[in-house]
């Protein structure tokens, strides 16, 4: 009720005028009309990135909380959920409560928080409280000790995770077969991260198919990028996970839309230096350049 109208156009402004003297210092305003244009202006709701990676804390220079979600409000986003491989990793109760304290300072914007699975914390995340899903890294991780490569300990998450909080594992070829098929014997709905590959988007949609309690995301990167990038660009730049995959996976991805649950941004900045000279923390994951400031892809 309290919208501004921009008229840059010289015979709509001299309307308006008109419009002034006619009806008085009030005249009827549509604020949902786009003076510009005069088409109607579409109006979503904020936006969620359910796939985001802080580098706060243990890597604040190239962002913090503070400007991670000034950057995705600046992009229409106004929740993240927080991937938990920062230094340290989130992956107990002692830095689940440090990433909270931290973002609950910082955030400009509504965020959640994952925290992550490792080989030893199964039983440990039985009663934790704060996050709002626990993340699986099965074929590569960013920080070593969020990996798991051992069935057993998989079976052992999937048995002591609480029911409350979705399962949201990282996983490609194989691997994500093996645990699509873990997930339909213990009952359980998991989401899947990034996809990038047409064996993938398949392997998911006959998973349900058949019934299995699956959702899945893909980025921005994966459906309008392909490996064509890394010889225009360098391998040092175009180094992301997962990686960039073939113009067949990328049409396989947009033939199958509907599969697709989530389209997330899987923001992680690393400075151009870094990049260049791959001196990174822990294992590359799928990278934004920061320049002035983070940046959405």
């Amino acid at each position: 009720m309290h919208s501004v109208p921009l008229i840059t156009d010289i015979k709509c402004a001299r309307l308006f005028v008109e419009a002034i003297s006619k009806y008085g210092l009030s005249p009827p305003v549509r604020p949902h009309m786009d003076c510009r244009t005069a088409h109607r202006v579409a109006t979503l709701p904020g936006l969620i990135d359910v796939h985001v990676h802080v580098r706060d804390p243990g890597a604040t220079h190239k962002e913090d909380w503070a400007s991670c979600t000034a950057a995705a409000l600046a992009g229409g986003i106004t929740v993240v959920c927080a991937m938990p491989n920062t230094m340290p990793a989130v992956t107990d109760t002692i830095t689940v409560q440090q990433m909270r304290t931290r973002a609950a300072a910082m955030a400009r914007c509504d965020w959640g928080m994952l925290v992550g699975a490792t080989m030893g914390n199964a039983k440990q995340l039985r009663s934790i409280e704060g996050p709002i899903a626990m993340s699986m890294e099965l074929d590569y991780a960013t920080m070593s000790d969020l990996q798991i490569d051992d069935l057993t300990v998989w079976m052992e998450h999937f048995e002591n995770c609480p029911a409350r909080l979705p399962i949201v594992v990282r996983a490609e070829s194989k691997t994500l077969a093996a645990v699509l098929m873990m997930a339909m014997m213990y009952d359980r709905a998991i989401h899947v991260c990034a996809l990038s590959r047409r064996e993938e988007i398949m392997v998911v949609k006959e998973a349900k198919r058949r019934g299995a309690k699956v959702t899945c995301g893909v980025s921005p990167t994966h459906l309008f990028l392909t490996d064509d990038e890394i010889d225009k660009r360098g391998e040092d730049i175009m180094s992301i996970r997962p990686r960039l995959a073939t113009e067949k996976d990328k049409q396989a991805l947009w033939d199958n839309i509907d599969i697709i649950d989530v389209f997330s941004s899987h923001h992680a900045p690393h400075t151009k230096e870094e990049k260049q000279t791959q001196k990174l923390p822990g294992f590359p994951g799928t990278h934004t350049l920061k320049q002035s400031v983070p940046q959405h892809i």
